[in-house]
């Protein structure tokens, strides 16, 4: 069985580019799992070769003409390797030729769900308003689609009814941590643009003296990067270490008491798995299928003030802290085990 993850993230995840998000980290997970259960993995690079058991191939990349060559690629790699399987994650405009051609060429093609606006047509996060379209066209004529929470699953249902869907959270796996000898009260990680609001973090670190603050993130909007950059070097409790790569970051999780989000919209976040991977409970603006709270594994905050009572509560209470910890662990292993969702979305889709 030959499954192609339509994507050149996973290259950027192992060649340690700070700037890889969820997609790239999920997709890479996702690859392995399918390698585990003796799939032949294919994906795309800026070079061909092999990596943990996925074959990397060569995606040129012509400016005026990029969009032609992808096609044109498409149908050479779909003809020469007959895969079983496309895999693609978020809203992209090559969602609309992948679903023609899945048709032409008899192979499944499911679409994962990425945040939350990939399914609010006109609020995707692409810019191209004619790539916009296109990847709408792309979603209507796809059959299977995977959303992370059951907000997506009642959008798809919504604009898009015809589509076939199943609710599949974001996977990881489970590592050991300690809350003793750990010297990060608060851990900020995102890409550094307005929807994620990382000037909050800013304020938290003014108001709260008492306990430190790291942010960790890639420049996506240079001004508001520079803002906080200047703020952080003027408070003696917020570290700002700009962009850090996949492997880095996990280090700083392990040192962490708590994890900080402050977004706008998500859709299910990979530093969510991070954090519950290491045991450490989740502050949150934003709570995906309201997990959080009825699962008890973090604080959702509806606004600046509750985020800020809810800093001083994850550390002055220590039995709540650790009860959170025990449910985290409850949690982690039925919801996000990658074994057990790959199971999910098999039979799920009827892939074998």
């Amino acid at each position: 069985m030959k499954v192609f993850f339509w994507t050149n993230f996973i290259d950027k995840l192992y060649q340690n580019d700070g700037i890889v998000g969820g997609i790239g980290v999920q997709m890479s997970f996702w690859a392995k799992e399918f390698v585990k259960h003796d799939w032949k993995v294919f994906t795309f690079a800026n070079k061909r070769y092999q990596y943990d058991g996925i074959t990397f191939l060569k995606l040129y990349n012509i400016r005026y003409l990029s969009y032609f060559i992808e096609i044109l690629l498409s149908i050479a790699y779909l003809l020469y390797f007959r895969p079983q399987l496309i895999c693609i994650r978020g809203a992209s405009r090559s969602l609309f030729h992948l679903s023609i051609l899945s048709k032409i060429f008899s192979v499944k093609l499911i679409m994962f769900g990425a945040s939350d606006t990939d399914f609010i047509p006109g609020k995707e996060l692409i810019k191209s308003n004619l790539h916009r379209k296109m990847y709408q066209c792309g979603l209507k004529m796809t059959k299977y689609v995977v959303a992370q929470n059951e907000c997506q699953r009642k959008l798809l249902t919504k604009h898009y009814k015809e589509v076939r869907t199943c609710i599949i959270p974001n996977i990881w796996v489970l590592q050991k941590s300690s809350f003793v000898e750990k010297d990060i009260d608060f851990l900020w990680v995102s890409n550094i643009r307005e929807l994620k609001r990382p000037e909050w973090v800013v304020g938290l670190a003014k108001r709260n003296p008492q306990y430190n603050f790291t942010m960790i993130g890639a420049n996506l909007d240079k001004d508001l990067y520079k803002k906080c950059e200047e703020e952080a070097s003027k408070l003696k409790n917020l570290f700002f270490l700009g962009r850090k790569s996949f492997a880095e970051v996990n280090t700083y999780f392990n040192r962490a008491k708590c994890f900080l989000c402050t977004s706008t919209i998500e859709g299910f976040p990979n530093t969510f798995l991070q954090s519950w991977s290491n045991y450490i409970p989740v502050i949150s603006t934003f709570d995906p299928s309201d997990v959080l709270k009825k699962k008890s594994i973090g604080f959702y905050a509806e606004n600046f003030e509750d985020l800020n009572k809810y800093v001083s509560e994850m550390m002055e209470n220590k039995n709540t802290y650790l009860w959170m910890q025990n449910n985290i662990e409850t949690y982690f292993d039925k919801n996000h085990n990658s074994a057990i969702m790959y199971f999910n979305l098999i039979r799920s889709f009827d892939i074998i």
